[in-house]
């Protein structure tokens, strides 16, 4: 009784805790902190490789939001690409504490950790998480809730919920669905230690992705994301804030609970939409100058059109809305016609673009 007791207390204590609201780090990709930085490439290297990953990015969105699982696909597929990763957050598994460097991604749901034993794994070069060291780690049944929130599940043989995630490249990652204690650094020296977060466990990973990374954090809508776990202990709200990387005195942040309204004169706002556990929003148009270019049909006014994505940098959007305003850029630019409209360094001055 003083076990289950004590267990209660912990657990109500990092409720109350993560109600208070807390904010952690996001590091960029091509930040001097994020393991993924390569001192030599130039700022014109970056956006390069940047718009190369954006470009990649939305096949994979579009497909998983299609509903792969309904199409008798006998695993997951998510859009991320393993080696897509823009923003990356550090956090701590387990008792005693293990850290590990996680890609964030709001088009994903599932969190998931390379685990020891890694039997078919890529190199990661730091090392691997072992569920045996830790005391709060607890492999899931498969007849638990989890593990049937899961579109597509297995079962072992000592009835251990299992899962696989094909990314679009066809890289994969296999394991055991489980729950841990998830420790996040938050301002000054302070850190927050959230029991029972459910993850996978990834005991085979193969394909494209980074070795100097060892997870994902999912932040989408669906029931095994970060958010949703948290759910009512940070009253369902998030934000993040991203600083150009010119910004060298400032940090970018992802808020969960209090503090993630944000107000203020300069503030604007737009309702969001969930589907299939993406983050919608509605664009109506783009203006330049004083031409207007509408983004959506007249028989779909209103309606989501376009994703919120942490994994992309670039603004992607539909073929026509792009011919519309390719148009609309050449009437006001002074540019040879022999000169592509999209360039890095042809532009000299350009007009100004709204979006709304």
């Amino acid at each position: 009784m003083k076990t289950i007791a004590l267990a209660i207390f912990l657990a109500a204590v990092a409720a109350v805790a993560a109600a208070d609201g807390f904010r952690v780090d996001l590091i960029h990709r091509d930040s001097p902190r994020s393991p993924l930085y390569d001192p030599s490439s130039t700022a014109f290297d970056r956006v390069r490789a940047a718009a190369k990953r954006s470009a990649l990015r939305p096949s994979r969105v579009a497909r998983a939001g299609a509903g792969l699982a309904a199409s008798g696909d006998t695993s997951i597929e998510a859009p991320v690409l393993p080696d897509s990763a823009e923003y990356l957050m550090e956090v701590e598994l387990g008792t005693p504490k293990f850290k590990v460097v996680a890609i964030v991604d709001t088009g994903s749901d599932l969190i998931w950790a390379n685990c020891k034993p890694c039997t078919e794994c890529y190199e990661q070069t730091p090392p691997l998480f072992d569920p045996k060291g830790s005391s709060t780690y607890r492999d899931l049944s498969c007849d638990s809730r989890p593990c049937d929130e899961l579109p597509v599940s297995g079962c072992s043989s000592n009835s251990k919920c299992q899962y696989q995630y094909t990314y679009g490249d066809r890289s994969q990652v296999v394991g055991n669905l489980a729950s841990e204690t998830f420790t996040f650094a938050t301002t000054g020296s302070n850190t927050i230690a959230i029991p029972k977060i459910t993850f996978g466990c990834s005991h085979q990973s193969s394909g494209t992705f980074s070795n100097r990374t060892g997870g994902l954090v999912g932040l989408a809508a669906g029931q095994l994301s970060l958010v949703s776990q948290l759910g009512s202990s940070i009253d369902s709200k998030f934000s993040y804030c991203l600083v150009p990387l010119s910004q060298t005195s400032a940090t970018s942040k992802l808020v969960f609970g209090d503090g993630s309204d944000i107000s203020g004169r300069n503030v604007l706002t737009t309702p969001l939409s969930i589907q299939e556990s993406f983050y919608y929003l509605t664009l109506n148009g783009i203006s330049v100058g004083n031409t207007n270019i509408s983004a959506t049909s007249p028989t779909a006014s209103g309606s989501p059109n376009i994703i919120i994505d942490s994994g992309t940098t670039l603004n992607i959007l539909s073929p026509d809305l792009v011919d519309g305003l390719g148009k609309a850029v050449k009437d006001v630019v002074d540019l040879p016609d022999e000169i592509p409209l999209i360039t890095v360094s042809g532009w000299i001055s350009h007009p100004r673009l709204s979006l709304g």
